[in-house]
C-alpha cells in the first residue's frame, strides 16, 4: 500500500518517446504519513533535474502531490545541436 502504482504508455510518435502515469506515489505517501504532505510537491521539482543529467526532457502537466488524480510523466530524448 505504501508503494508506488505505475502504467507504462507508448510515444506517441510526435511529442513523447514513452510515458509513464503514476497513480500512486510512495514518496507522497511518505511524506503524509510523516504529516509533511505539503514538503512533497518540492521534491517533484527533483525529476526535471534528474532526467535532464540523463538527456532526457520530462514534460508533466500534473502531480499527486499538487493535487492531480496522477503524475502524468512524458519523456523525449533531447536534441542536440
Amino acid at each position: 500500500p505504501g508503494d508506488f502504482v505505475v502504467q507504462f504508455g507508448p510515444g506517441d510518435g510526435h511529442s513523447f518517446d514513452f510515458g509513464l502515469d503514476f497513480t500512486g506515489c510512495a514518496i507522497h505517501k511518505f511524506f503524509q504519513a510523516e504529516q509533511a504532505g505539503h514538503f512533497a510537491k518540492y521534491m517533484c521539482r527533483i525529476d526535471y533535474l534528474t532526467t535532464s543529467f540523463n538527456g532526457i526532457e520530462l514534460i508533466r502537466t500534473g502531480t499527486i502531490a499538487n493535487g492531480a488524480e496522477k503524475c502524468d510523466f512524458r519523456f523525449r530524448k533531447m536534441k542536440t545541436n
